[in-house]
């Protein structure tokens, strides 16, 4: 009889060691899972941030390449400069929202097609008067105001006063909220 309870007790330390090891090997396993979580959360978060810093550049080269501002003289275009009535008149169209373009769609529907949560302001620099006045040209109002971060880029442009000839300097202010 005693040899089968020390056979027993033998058993039972068998167990017991192997449910430590089990124990152990899925505490590790726990560990590993939760540290693999938290390096692919912060791989996507900087995925993420790199999408955003796509969108804010597409947004300011598609901004650039609108044909409605560019400065043009007898069919030739200038780089990196805009018309300001052009842009005056740009920011008139949109503020009225109500302008139809040729395929019936709306003239400010356009525009939030492709600028998104964006906000939209050009600076611009008067030699003369010495002092710098701001025009905002584009605001959602469809915003989601619930989007409280936000990447700004600027641009130096120059802006051509086609009434008077006149040059100026002035940087464009992009601001997309995510």
């Amino acid at each position: 009889m005693s040899f089968t309870i020390l056979k027993d007790k033998k058993g039972q330390m068998q167990m017991m060691e192997t449910i430590a090891v089990l124990f152990i090997f899925f505490m590790l396993l726990t560990f590993g899972l939760i540290f693999y979580a938290n390096f692919q959360k912060s791989k996507m978060e900087e995925i993420s941030d790199e999408g955003k810093d796509l969108e804010l550049v597409t947004i300011v080269q598609t901004i650039r390449a609108l044909p409605e501002l560019k400065c043009s003289d007898q069919s030739s275009i200038t780089e990196n400069c805009f018309d300001l009535l052009s842009l005056t008149s740009l920011k008139n169209n949109l503020e009225l929202g109500e302008l139809f373009m040729k395929d019936g769609s709306y003239y400010r529907d356009y525009f939030t097609s492709f600028l998104f949560d964006a906000n939209i302001t050009l600076e611009v620099y008067d030699e003369k008067n010495n002092q710098m006045s701001t025009l905002p040209i584009y605001s959602n109002p469809y915003r989601d105001t619930n989007k409280n971060n936000v990447a700004t880029n600027f641009v130096p442009i120059t802006l051509l006063d086609s009434r008077t000839g006149e040059y100026h300097f002035g940087m464009l202010y992009i601001r997309v909220y995510y």
